[in-house]
């Protein structure tokens, strides 16, 4: 709802929106770099790219750790 008392109506429970859902749908990806975005062009460096499996793995723990935590736990 826009305007003056405006936001947004939850549609379930707020223990089953996870934060990572909230953050994929208004920032986007949680890519640490560009060539591991969504729809990025294939990087020529890929398969020789020594920093790779690190942004990797970042990737891999912000997603878990923003799935770890809900719309509940916010409110405590």
């Amino acid at each position: 709802i826009q305007g003056k008392g405006g936001g947004y109506r939850l549609c379930r429970e707020p223990k089953d929106y996870k934060v990572s859902e909230i953050l994929c749908l208004t920032e986007g990806d949680f890519a640490p770099v560009s060539c591991l975005e969504c729809g990025a062009k294939p990087c020529q460096y890929k398969e020789n790219c020594p920093t790779l499996p690190m942004w990797e793995g970042l990737q891999q723990l912000i997603e878990k750790y923003f799935d770890g935590i809900t719309i509940k736990d916010l409110m405590k």
